[in-house]
């Protein structure tokens, strides 16, 4: 288990293209003593992690640019090389073989559902 100094709020970066998603997400960290950073993509996730640093990434693996641009690779350049990382993941992720298991995963957490593309 990770503890914080909760005299400090702990600052995560939560990564989801969903608005929606990303809203829910900051509002219960928030909630529960964390601030909160937001991107709508993989992109904007890895040029924020060049200029703040966090105690933890969120990151959505359906992302459209997760795989050109993945957050868990390139926050070794950053300042966020040795944060925890925990991906919403699919069964896709789950169902790799352990070769093909990104390394730079910390965790998972499965997803049970996936958005509309409705949603806004």
């Amino acid at each position: 288990m990770i503890r914080f100094d909760k005299s400090v709020p702990p600052k995560l970066l939560v990564i989801h293209e969903h608005p929606v998603l990303r809203a829910q997400a900051r509002k219960h960290l928030e909630s529960s003593g964390y601030t909160v950073v937001e991107a709508g993509s993989c992109r904007e996730a890895i040029a924020i992690m060049h200029t703040c640093t966090f105690a933890g990434i969120i990151v959505d693996n359906d992302m459209a640019d997760y795989e050109a641009a993945s957050p868990l690779s390139a926050r070794s350049a950053t300042g966020n090389s040795n944060i925890p990382c925990i991906v919403l993941a699919t069964t896709r992720v789950i169902r790799k073989p352990d070769k093909d298991f990104n390394t730079a995963l910390d965790d998972y957490l499965y997803k049970p559902f996936k958005p509309r593309d409705g949603l806004k």
